[in-house]
Protein backbone atom coordinates (compact mmCIF):
# COMPACT_ATOMS: atom_id res chain seq x y z
CA UNK A 1 0.00 0.00 0.00
CA UNK A 2 1.87 3.11 -1.21
CA UNK A 3 0.96 6.78 -1.22
CA UNK A 4 -0.64 6.42 -4.66
CA UNK A 5 -3.26 4.02 -3.35
CA UNK A 6 -4.43 6.50 -0.71
CA UNK A 7 -7.28 8.80 -1.54
CA UNK A 8 -6.79 12.57 -1.29
CA UNK A 9 -8.19 12.83 2.26
CA UNK A 10 -6.07 9.99 3.61
CA UNK A 11 -2.97 11.37 1.94
CA UNK A 12 -3.60 14.87 3.38
CA UNK A 13 -4.18 13.37 6.84
CA UNK A 14 -0.93 11.38 6.65
CA UNK A 15 1.05 14.44 5.50
CA UNK A 16 -0.47 16.48 8.35
CA UNK A 17 0.61 13.82 10.84
CA UNK A 18 4.14 13.82 9.40
CA UNK A 19 4.32 17.61 9.71
CA UNK A 20 3.02 17.44 13.30
CA UNK A 21 5.60 14.79 14.16
CA UNK A 22 8.39 16.85 12.56
CA UNK A 23 7.21 19.92 14.52
CA UNK A 24 7.23 17.92 17.75
CA UNK A 25 10.75 16.64 17.02
CA UNK A 26 11.94 20.21 16.38
CA UNK A 27 10.28 21.35 19.60
CA UNK A 28 11.93 18.55 21.57
CA UNK A 29 15.29 19.42 20.04
CA UNK A 30 14.86 23.07 21.06
CA UNK A 31 13.90 21.99 24.58
CA UNK A 32 16.91 19.68 24.75
CA UNK A 33 19.23 22.52 23.71
CA UNK A 34 17.64 24.82 26.29
CA UNK A 35 18.11 22.22 29.04
CA UNK A 36 21.69 21.69 27.90
CA UNK A 37 22.41 25.43 28.26
CA UNK A 38 20.74 25.52 31.68
CA UNK A 39 22.87 22.58 32.78
CA UNK A 40 26.02 24.38 31.61
CA UNK A 41 24.98 27.41 33.67
CA UNK A 42 24.33 25.30 36.76
CA UNK A 43 27.67 23.54 36.36
CA UNK A 44 29.38 26.91 36.09
CA UNK A 45 27.72 28.06 39.31
CA UNK A 46 28.70 24.82 41.05
CA UNK A 47 32.33 25.19 39.96
CA UNK A 48 32.33 28.81 41.13
CA UNK A 49 31.00 27.82 44.55
CA UNK A 50 33.61 25.08 44.85
CA UNK A 51 36.37 27.52 43.87
CA UNK A 52 35.08 30.03 46.42
CA UNK A 53 35.12 27.42 49.20
CA UNK A 54 38.59 26.32 48.10
CA UNK A 55 39.80 29.92 48.34
CA UNK A 56 38.36 30.24 51.84
CA UNK A 57 40.11 27.03 52.88
CA UNK A 58 43.40 28.25 51.38
CA UNK A 59 43.14 31.53 53.29
CA UNK A 60 42.43 29.66 56.52
CA UNK A 61 45.43 27.37 55.95
CA UNK A 62 47.67 30.36 55.20
CA UNK A 63 46.57 32.11 58.40
CA UNK A 64 47.28 28.99 60.46
CA UNK A 65 50.68 28.56 58.82
CA UNK A 66 51.49 32.18 59.64
CA UNK A 67 50.52 31.57 63.27
CA UNK A 68 52.72 28.45 63.37
CA UNK A 69 55.64 30.45 61.93
CA UNK A 70 55.18 33.15 64.59
CA UNK A 71 55.13 30.52 67.35
CA UNK A 72 58.25 28.87 65.90
CA UNK A 73 60.02 32.25 65.88
CA UNK A 74 59.03 32.83 69.51
CA UNK A 75 60.25 29.33 70.40
CA UNK A 76 63.52 30.08 68.64
CA UNK A 77 63.96 33.25 70.71
CA UNK A 78 63.32 31.30 73.92
CA UNK A 79 65.83 28.62 72.91
CA UNK A 80 68.41 31.29 72.10
CA UNK A 81 67.88 32.86 75.54
CA UNK A 82 68.31 29.48 77.22
CA UNK A 83 71.50 28.94 75.21
CA UNK A 84 72.92 32.31 76.26
CA UNK A 85 72.07 31.70 79.93
CA UNK A 86 73.74 28.28 79.71
CA UNK A 87 76.90 29.83 78.23
CA UNK A 88 76.98 32.41 81.03
CA UNK A 89 76.29 30.17 84.03
CA UNK A 90 77.68 26.75 83.04
CA UNK A 91 81.39 27.70 83.23
CA UNK A 92 80.96 29.26 86.65
CA UNK A 93 79.07 26.18 87.81
CA UNK A 94 81.93 23.95 86.67
CA UNK A 95 84.46 26.15 88.45
CA UNK A 96 82.41 26.06 91.65
CA UNK A 97 82.01 22.27 91.55
CA UNK A 98 85.73 21.77 90.88
CA UNK A 99 86.76 23.69 93.99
Amino acid sequence: MGLKTLNVGQRADLERRFRNTATRVDSMEDRMNELKERLKGQMSVAFSLIAQEDSKASISIANKQSFIAEMAAADSRVMRTIGVLTLVFLPSTLVTVSL
